[in-house]
């Protein structure tokens, strides 16, 4: 939808420039642009506590140091502020003031001495005021620059149907291609440049592009992820999904065991349910013994659900504000709508943080759908020091001629940048004893993924929810991910054509080698994961295939 909106209006811009071309040069000395209106009318720049507008953000921030007593560039040196600091500081100002227009900022001092401050949460990377004009002309040098992958290729992939693979259409290829925008090509070249150059400095113009094009994308970057949040949980809004997961008797089942079976982990423990749905696994920690369970959610209507569920279960706690007593109350259940990142704006914390938290968020491939950042956020934010979080581990592994181990991760350790891996195996036929056809076909690879709830936290009684092809199914089913072209393969050495290419029925290869990479993609919740291939026959001859690059 979006390539055809910019194909329509590249044609309409065509159309309206072949028109003017008509009429003459003395059309452009009559055209007057949003940025000359804005200047006319005083400048594009609002200041951050009045109403007064200027033409750049140097005299208004002069302004805002004489006349409010606030010095923004005094505060960026002194504190240190990168570029999305900034950011992140002029939304909660204008936030502050919004709420009282006599507010003012503290002393920079206080929080130097603090060592922190207080608009450091992300959701200040969010325009407090919707196309604010000093965000986008906001010039800060930042030289940090981030990492972009190169490998373009398309690849097929087919998240749990258990058949061959359907073509993914890979978000990446359109850059390479020739098809995306100027902005998302013009980003690829400054990560490149930075990559190649350790981040030297270039021209002023080029700094001056470069710090545009941040700007740009710290501004429709929330915008997107916003759009892509409501997409998000807006499918969850689907009582089909919930009915599925609620029906795969593996899934429940675990977290059933891993929460009423451990009573020295449940009893008397304050829960945080992140990603809630229906409300399931929060009955699970009531039923348990908890004394306050927090169950959130970003759909709204799964909300509603899960409030009422827990009402007809006689464990709503419908007033948060309300002391319950825990040992003579089961009402201990409330149900949040909110993003975990943003829980601590609706819900009060207990002192020191929740005892447990738990999550069902894994998705396809395990890591489909990003859902792990959040709960890691939960995790770092609201969870007390050396509190349970259920599943405490996690381990990909594949299949396809045998089992190889892939990444493990430690959940109560792990930071978010562990989620982007690589891993390399090689794959060969299974010792099993059972007679192979002189020449096996291999399509591609399968990943799957098993979850723990381990006697670290899980004492009277571990828990191991596994996804396994050779464990009972389950809705995750197993992700596959074909080959550019079937390869033949071979249990043991055999005769091959020198003149034949390796992993054709001439010359079969004895082994794959295979290179497997998971990185979250630059699109918000989406994932990209490049698999490198290569065969080898009995000889030692090698064939390597083109990089595959798969996006979920």
């Amino acid at each position: 939808m979006e390539c055809s909106r910019a194909g329509k209006k590249e044609a309409e811009e065509r159309v309206m420039s072949a028109e003017e071309e008509e009429e003459g040069e003395e059309g452009w000395d009559d055209w007057c642009s949003d940025d000359d209106d804005a200047a006319a009318a005083g400048g594009g720049l609002l200041c951050l506590f009045c109403s007064s507008r200027f033409d750049a953000e140097g005299p208004l921030f002069s302004h805002c140091a004489t006349e409010h007593r606030f010095d923004f560039y005094r505060i960026v040196k002194e504190l240190g502020l990168d570029f999305y600091g900034c950011i992140k500081l002029i939304n909660f100002v204008r936030s502050k003031v919004a709420e009282n227009s006599c507010w003012s900022l503290h002393p920079v001092e206080k929080y130097q001495i603090e060592g922190n401050v207080p608009w450091d949460d992300d959701i200040y990377l969010k325009p407090f005021m919707e196309d604010d004009s000093l965000l986008h002309s906001l010039s800060i040098d930042d030289d940090d620059d981030e990492d972009c992958g190169t490998s373009i290729e398309r690849g097929q992939c087919s998240p749990g149907n258990g058949g061959l693979a359907e073509p993914c259409k890979n978000k990446l290829s359109a850059v390479a291609e020739g098809n995306g925008s100027y902005m998302s090509a013009r980003f690829e070249q400054v990560c490149a440049i930075g990559s190649a150059e350790g981040g030297s400095g270039g021209t002023l113009a080029q700094e001056q592009s470069d710090t545009q094009l941040k700007v740009a994308r710290a501004s429709v970057n929330a915008k997107t992820i916003k759009t892509v949040d409501d997409n998000y949980f807006g499918s969850y809004s689907s009582f089909g999904i919930h009915r599925e997961m609620l029906g795969d008797k593996i899934r429940t089942e675990a977290y059933r065991d891993a929460l009423l079976c451990n009573p020295s982990l449940m009893n008397g423990a304050t829960v945080l349910d992140v990603g809630c749905g229906t409300g399931i696994l929060s009955l699970f920690a009531a039923k348990a013994g908890a004394s306050r369970v927090v169950a959130v959610d970003g759909s709204a209507k799964m909300v509603s659900v899960a409030t009422q569920v827990a009402k007809n279960n006689g464990l709503l706690n419908d007033d948060e504000n309300k002391v319950v007593e825990q040992k003579k109350s089961s009402q201990v259940v409330s149900v949040t709508h909110t993003k975990a990142e943003e829980l601590s704006h609706k819900v009060q914390i207990p002192p020191g943080g929740f005892d447990v938290l738990v999550s069902e968020w894994m998705g396809y491939c395990l890591l489909y759908e990003s859902m792990l950042s959040s709960v890691l956020y939960a995790r770092d934010h609201f969870l007390k020091p050396g509190g349970a979080i259920l599943p405490d581990t996690a381990t990909i592994s594949d299949i396809s001629c045998i089992s190889a181990f892939m990444q493990s991760f430690d959940l109560a350790t792990m930071k978010e940048t562990e989620m982007d891996f690589t891993a390399s195996f090689e794959l060969r036929f299974r010792e099993s004893g059972v007679a192979v056809p002189e020449v096996t076909w291999c399509y591609g690879i399968v990943l799957w993924f098993d979850t723990g709830f381990t006697d670290r936290f899980c004492k009277e009684k571990p828990v191991i929810l596994s996804t396994s092809p050779f464990s009972t199914p389950t809705h995750w089913s197993q992700t596959i991910f074909t080959f550019e072209e079937p390869i033949a393969m071979v249990k043991e050495e055999c005769l091959v054509s020198p003149s034949a290419s390796v992993g054709t029925e001439k010359c079969p290869a004895v082994m794959i080698r295979s290179r497997i990479s998971i990185v979250r993609a630059s699109e918000h919740r989406s994932i990209d994961i490049s698999m490198e291939t290569t065969a080898i026959s009995s000889d030692g001859q090698k064939l390597s295939w083109p990089v595959q690059i798969f996006n979920l």
